[in-house]
Order: structure tokens, then C-alpha cells, then sequence
């Protein structure tokens, strides 16, 4: 794919944002350990309603699943601060950094996996309010509702 340098614009224009310039581009072997950082720091933050202890027992396999996975960072001055993971047309994660958030980097990983997607589907706690509504405003629909078997949460199944 090579390197796309995107201008991911202030979305929300709160107090203290920022707009940046960042690089999305495919995911280095050598940056596995980065990605996976961010996935366990992002997902104890973000679904703090699911004991922390999931995520940490889960990190291992996760991380192995990394290099056999389409993935995509957002790398602001060498530093990656996001990524989106897909499996086919399956996302299987999209994490941007807690200080990076409503920049419009989000928008632009999802961007990026749709422009080499024709369809995406993704699961999404029922808990996680500000990914269902960003998914919604990115024109994902909810398909269904189900329980994930692993935490014992409600989640919906979206599609674009």
C-alpha cells in the first residue's frame, strides 16, 4: 500500500484540540509490540465494565493474531497512535489513543479499510455508546444484537 498522508482535521472543536498531520499506512512487524500496547491500554479504558483481567489473559493471542491480520496505524511524528485490525472484511479492532481522539483519525483508519473493502462488518458492546455512535455517523447499520460468549455482553453486529 505505501504511505498516505492525511490531514485528520479537528472534529469536534472542543477546548485543547488539535488538529494533526498523521500517516496512515500497513502495520511493520517490528511495531507488533506498539499495537499491542495500545490495544490492551484502549481496551481496559474503553470497556472498563469488563474485568481487566480479560484483557490481559487475552493479550498474547491477540498479539499473534497481529501479523496475520490486515492492519493499519496512524503514526503521528514516528509515533503510532491508532490502528485499525481486520480479518477479510471483518474489523476486528479500531483504537486510537485517548489524547488523539475526535482528531479525525478514527475516521480515516475506517476510511482506509473501506477504500480496500467493498463491505465491513464489526461487533460492538452495547456499552460502548461513542463507537456506536461513530460507526453510525460512518454509515454503519446494526444488523443484530447478540451476546459475546467470552465476556458476557451484550453486542451489536454493524455493517457497512
Amino acid at each position: 500500500m505505501g504511505h498516505v498522508t492525511v490531514f485528520a482535521e479537528d472534529a469536534d472543536k472542543t477546548e485543547g484540540s488539535f488538529a494533526c498531520m498523521v500517516v496512515i499506512r500497513e502495520l511493520d512487524s517490528s511495531e507488533v509490540d506498539r499495537v499491542a500496547e495500545i490495544w490492551l491500554k484502549m481496551n481496559k479504558i474503553t470497556h472498563d465494565y469488563i474485568d481487566s483481567s480479560f484483557w490481559d489473559k487475552n493479550l498474547a493471542e491477540v498479539r499473534s493474531q497481529f501479523l496475520e491480520s490486515e492492519i493499519y496505524v496512524a503514526v503521528d511524528k514516528q509515533n503510532i497512535c491508532g490502528f485499525i485490525g481486520l480479518t477479510g472484511e471483518f474489523v476486528a479492532g479500531l483504537f486510537v489513543e485517548t489524547h488523539y481522539q475526535s482528531k479525525g483519525i478514527g475516521k480515516q483508519l475506517l476510511n482506509t479499510a473501506k477504500h480496500y473493502h467493498t463491505h465491513l462488518d464489526l461487533h460492538v458492546y452495547s456499552a460502548n455508546q461513542k463507537a456506536i455512535k461513530f460507526y453510525l455517523s460512518q454509515g454503519f447499520e446494526i444488523d443484530s444484537v447478540g451476546v459475546d460468549a467470552s465476556t458476557n455482553q451484550k453486542e451489536y453486529l454493524l455493517s457497512w
